[in-house]
């Protein structure tokens, strides 16, 4: 009974019109108006609309936008949709004003059929659009557009790059079906006051809505040359500026460096319209630079980081890590482009890259012994003067001597130092090697001490209470330091053999580095004597002299 009177109810409810819009249907986005479809890249004359709709009727209080986008799957692949509302990242969106989203504008740039758009709603919902097609270039032609720039020229000779031109619709689309135009080219902007000839004639007639000139050139330097191309009932077009050029100029010239590591300075290269006015617009020009023939030292390799040729970048080649294998002066470089003049750098030399280094033959003698010194530059070092330094502080040097390298860059000398040093060598440089220091050694010089009388290794026999003086002479003896002291030592054998200490004497030598003692034999039985020079600072390593022997009767 229930349910036969809610079914009464609804029905009645129906045709009153008093059902709730949400219980009839669904709210989200419609096509208000469908994409018209037209040429590629042409605004459509029937531009999409989408409202937000419940049923048929609009949803008047709808907002936040609409994000429209090609179907995925239709039309042709990697074609492109563009609206006045399209974002900077190729969104394409518009907001909703009462329920409805109007775009304007919209285009896609290829041809193709199916095609359909996606209207997404920003609070949830989608809609496709019916299909619709694109056809091929081929809107009202309009104007005219350069589709190749002109560039690079020289006087007299062709462009690099001859310029094309085509008729356009509005959108910028080439009409490639258009009626043949004969399009004409002139000289727009004219810094060098040149004429402007073409070996096809400066009149062409469009193939496919194209017209390709060939063999133009202008027959004077000039920075900022623009082309301009006319055709009957077409919005004529000016070309981007470009330069004719005849020269190449160092503008910042290489400054040496040593044998195999970069220049201290690298060198840049311009493109030239004349002495001075550098080609700003030439992005093209490839520069090369080489040797020049005869300079610097024979078979020398030229490097660079990237290659020998870099191609001028607003007129300039900048180079970089450029290196010459061999020391050598009077090196020139040269820098070339087909149809330039080369330009020669000014002159620099490379130095050798070397190793100098000392060695000696011992680090201890005792003094009056003899080392041998070393030298060795290890790269373009023959023929070479080398002066070898000593310092006993390390602070002070001074010269020991000058050496001349041999062939191989080695030179030897013999030496007998007086006392312990550092040593190192040094060379001052040349055109062709940089100055160079070598590392440090150091030779210790040990004191002697030269005991006399001296028995020569036998027993001298004396009687008891004589005297003897000894004298003990040290070397070096070294004037402008403190004295050095000597200490003299007795010994006598006691009755079991073993030799017992008696007494001793530190006596400081004289000028002549000698010291003396007076020494009187107390009592009767086997003696010696010897003597050692006390270490200083500057002669750590004293040793002992050798044993005096006394037989005392």
């Amino acid at each position: 009974m229930k349910s036969g009177i809610a079914r009464s109810v609804l029905v009645a409810l129906l045709i009153a019109g008093s059902m709730p819009v949400s219980v009839m249907a669904a709210t989200g986005p419609k096509f208000d108006q469908a994409p018209g479809g037209g040429s590629a890249g042409v605004a459509w004359s029937q531009q999409p609309r989408v409202a937000i709709k419940t049923g048929n009727n609009v949803v008047a209080s709808a907002t936040g936008w609409i994000n429209l986008t090609i179907t995925a799957g239709t039309g042709t692949t990697g074609a492109a949709l563009t609206c006045d509302a399209t974002t900077a990242t190729g969104v394409t969106t518009a907001r909703l004003d009462s329920g409805v989203a109007s775009f304007s504008g919209c285009r896609i740039d290829k041809a193709g059929s199916g095609y359909r758009l996606t209207a997404a709603w920003s609070q949830g919902g989608s809609t496709d659009s019916n299909p619709f097609t694109i056809t091929g270039p081929g809107g009202n032609a309009a104007k005219l557009g350069f589709t190749v720039q002109p560039a690079r020229g020289t006087p007299g000779t062709p462009f690099a790059v001859q310029p094309s031109v085509a008729v356009k619709d509005a959108g910028g689309t080439t009409v490639t079906n258009a009626p043949a135009t004969t399009v004409t080219l002139a000289l727009g902007a004219n810094p060098g006051g040149a004429t402007l000839t073409c070996s096809g004639g400066l009149a062409v007639t469009t193939t496919n809505g194209v017209a390709a000139f060939s063999g133009c050139r202008l027959d004077k330097v000039g920075v900022g040359y623009t082309l301009s191309a006319t055709a009957a009932s077409l919005t004529s077009a000016t070309s981007a500026q470009f330069d004719v050029a005849d020269r190449l100029a160092f503008t910042t010239q290489p400054a040496g460096g040593s044998g195999g590591t970069a220049f201290t300075t690298q060198p840049v290269v311009a493109v030239r319209a004349g002495a001075s006015a550098t080609a700003t617009h030439d992005n093209a020009t490839l520069v090369t630079l080489a040797i020049k023939a005869g300079t610097g030292a024979p078979g020398a390799v030229l490097a660079c980081t990237g290659g020998l040729s870099k191609v001028a970048v607003a007129g300039i080649a900048t180079f970089a890590g450029c290196t010459i294998s061999k020391a050598g002066v009077g090196y020139t470089l040269v820098a070339s482009s087909g149809g330039l003049t080369s330009a020669t750098s000014t002159a620099f030399s490379v130095v050798g890259g070397a190793n100098l280094t000392i060695t000696n033959s011992a680090s201890v003698i005792t003094w009056g012994s003899q080392i041998t010194i070393t030298v060795q530059i290890d790269q373009f070092g023959a023929n070479r003067n080398v002066v070898v330094q000593g310092t006993r502080d390390g602070v002070n040097w001074s010269t020991v001597t000058t050496l001349n390298t041999g062939p191989s860059g080695t030179a030897s000398s013999f030496y007998t130092p007086v006392t312990n040093l550092w040593y190192r060598a040094s060379f001052a440089g040349a055109a062709d090697l940089g100055a160079l220091t070598s590392n440090t050694v150091r030779t210790v010089v040990r004191q002697i001490s030269i005991l006399r009388p001296t028995n020569f290794g036998a027993v001298r026999r004396v009687s008891r209470g004589a005297a003897i003086t000894f004298v003990d002479t040290v070397r070096p003896a070294r004037l402008e330091l403190a004295p050095a002291t000597v200490r003299f030592v007795f010994y006598r054998r006691a009755a079991g053999g073993a030799w017992l200490f008696h007494s001793q004497r530190d006596v400081v030598i004289n000028a002549v580095g000698q010291s003396a003692t007076t020494w009187r034999f107390p009592t009767t039985g086997e003696w010696y004597v010897r003597s050692q020079a006390r270490p200083t600072p500057y002669n750590a390593n004293s040793v002992w002299g050798p044993i005096e022997r006394y037989s005392v009767r």
